[in-house]
């Protein structure tokens, strides 16, 4: 229906049996950066494989474990713990939950580096990102802005961000 981009990074146990998937786009995703909890930020980060890993400041990873534990289970949602399915066994095309919670695969080291920087937002955890690449850094700003209590941070990102000499800006 292409609600979402036909790319090979999926969750398998999401994928009904008769959907052909030999023509989704290769990629390779070596992490996903979450710079706040807000749903147009996190929404359907759920669907992605669990072994891609997932990096998000502390407090923005205990608000979506929270949103979770408190919700109802839904797919694209499911960012702190996955709920495995499978395809049923009347109709192989539905998807079932097993009515379970399983960890998410948490992996202790990316093998690139990168810098997290705090920053002032509607939501607590806000959090931008500096990658460092063969090419040179990509900042990744998140949403900024600079009139609430913690607006001294947004600015010490922006003077560190700036000091990277930055290849990509993203905003």
């Amino acid at each position: 229906m292409k609600m979402i981009p036909n790319i090979n990074c999926y969750r398998k146990d999401l994928i009904p049996r008769d959907l052909d998937m030999s023509c989704a786009q290769n990629v390779k995703v070596d992490a996903v950066f979450l710079s706040h909890a807000h749903m147009d930020h996190v929404g359907n980060v759920g669907l992605l494989d669990v072994n891609i890993p997932i990096v998000s400041s502390q407090m923005t990873a205990a608000i979506l474990k929270g949103m979770m534990d408190l919700g109802h289970s839904q797919m694209g949602l499911e960012v702190a713990y996955a709920v495995p399915r499978k395809a049923s066994e009347d109709d192989g095309r539905i998807i079932e939950t097993e009515h379970y919670k399983k960890a998410s695969f948490i992996r202790d080291k990316l093998d690139f580096e990168f810098k997290a920087f705090e920053g002032d937002h509607s939501m607590y955890g806000a959090t931008a990102y500096a990658i460092n690449t063969p090419d040179g850094w990509i900042v990744y700003t998140g949403d900024l802005r600079l009139h609430g209590r913690f607006k001294d941070k947004t600015e010490k990102f922006v003077r560190e961000a700036k000091s990277l000499d930055p290849k990509v800006l993203i905003i």
